[in-house]
């Protein structure tokens, strides 16, 4: 799925938190999955990564969308 701007900069955001907060269908889980992949893609330790989810269900959506094809760096993450 292609990234519209919006998502596209929190996508290339690389420095301290951010909130991310939209409508349901708006992109927030995908948008949230590329910036995972390009921090981890810049070096950054995936343990060093945190992504805070609402509820469980959601986490369990995230986690899902994370590992999916990443087995590379998603090896040894803890999930809370």
């Amino acid at each position: 799925m292609a990234l519209d701007p919006d998502q596209t900069i929190v996508r290339d955001r690389d420095h301290g938190e951010a909130v991310v907060a939209a409508a349901a269908g708006s992109g927030k889980t995908t948008t949230l999955v590329e910036w995972v992949a390009a921090r981890v893609g810049e070096g950054v330790a995936p343990e060093r990564v945190l992504v805070c989810a609402y509820n469980a269900s959601a986490g369990k959506d995230l986690r899902a969308k994370v590992v999916d094809g990443q087995d590379d760096y998603a090896v040894g993450w803890e999930w809370v």
